[in-house]
């Protein structure tokens, strides 16, 4: 048999993820950006540009 604080922490985090499932999802719709006109040259006012693909991904926990 388990010790009485391990079983304990086991119904807290039950009862903390059942709260979470709870809670409505919300999405956000997020703007696309147009192409740019030449993918594989950075725009001149941005210097810092790498080259690359430009990607962003945004995280919301409510936790």
């Amino acid at each position: 048999m388990l010790p009485g604080f391990i079983i304990e922490e086991i119904l807290k985090r039950e009862r903390d993820r059942a709260r979470r499932d709870e809670r409505p999802r919300v999405e956000l719709p997020l703007e696309v950006p147009p192409p740019p006109q030449h993918p594989s040259h950075p725009p001149p006012e941005d210097p810092d540009h790498d080259g690359d693909r430009d990607e962003a991904i945004v995280t919301l926990d409510f936790a």
